[in-house]
């Protein structure tokens, strides 16, 4: 009935169309797990690609929402070679970064870091246990 919304939205001066804004759908694919108002959300529920809701008015203005497109995202194997690059990657990057921080921690908390002395005669034992231990 009438024009398309984007039709309508370009002939009252709406920017790009009217298009407001992009959207993830939640987890199980559907409109509940967006980033958008609750009220929003009752009115885009149920409508499909190119489907407009009825007008409906919130403060002072009057309101319709649109799907444009859904666009399916691109499903992949775990077992694709690259998927398991990616994540023997990360799970090295992970351990890697553990293993730096808990080598500064130790470095950190074995430190002294107020008396020279004590640095020197430490400095000293530990080339003496080292020196002493290769003879």
């Amino acid at each position: 009935a009438g024009e398309p919304f984007e039709v309508v939205a370009r002939q009252a001066g709406m920017a790009d169309d009217g298009v407001w804004e992009t959207f993830k759908l939640g987890a199980d694919g559907k409109i509940d797990g967006i980033e958008v108002a609750d009220f929003y959300k009752e009115h885009l529920a149920g409508l499909g690609p190119g489907q407009t809701s009825q007008p409906f008015v919130r403060g002072s203005r009057t309101i319709w929402v649109s799907v444009i497109e859904v666009e399916e995202g691109v499903t992949r194997s775990l077992y694709e070679p690259s998927i398991q690059r990616a994540l023997y990657q990360e799970v090295y990057s992970r351990r890697l970064n553990a293993a730096q921080q808990e080598f500064v921690d130790g470095i950190l908390s074995d430190g002294i870091y107020d008396d020279l002395q004590a640095m020197q005669d430490k400095v000293v034992d530990i080339v003496m246990s080292r020196f002493l231990a290769r003879r």
